[in-house]
């Protein structure tokens, strides 16, 4: 199961299915107390630049895809990581956000990010983008 877009084209969930289908799934949880549980989401964490790593990822969904209870893959990717796991299969989901200079305007594009308030970003870091897959379809 990997993709087979051509080289260099963004994998975005452009018609929203994907963003669709993971706000239906079962959670339980306060986010504002212990956070939140996603019974059948299993987020994907890589440590950058140690090379194999397309070959843990891909291992690590094959057996999450045959044990059958996780229906999706997350991660939070750099902007550098996100052909990485675009190669994979994953696709840029997430809120469609306006920017701070448009809150008023039309939505601006997607967003998820890693500081609470983006005219902080210096403070807190770059945007992450949220990647998903859907292991029932990989």
């Amino acid at each position: 199961g990997e993709a087979a877009e051509p080289a260099g084209l963004r994998q975005l969930d452009e018609d929203c299915s994907l963003t669709a289908l993971l706000a239906q799934q079962e959670r339980r949880g306060d986010p504002t107390k212990d956070g939140v549980q996603w019974t059948r989401i299993a987020e994907v964490g890589l440590l950058a630049s140690l090379g194999g790593g397309g070959t843990l990822v891909r291992y690590a969904l094959q057996r999450l895809k045959a044990e059958g209870h996780y229906h999706f893959a997350v991660c939070q990717a750099t902007l550098a990581a996100v052909g990485f796991y675009e190669r994979i299969g994953f696709r840029r989901v997430g809120a469609r956000a306006r920017y701070a200079e448009n809150r008023e305007g039309e939505w601006t594009g997607y967003r998820h990010w890693a500081e609470a308030d983006e005219r902080t970003v210096a403070e807190f870091g770059d945007t992450s983008y949220l990647m998903a897959l859907d292991l029932r379809e990989w």
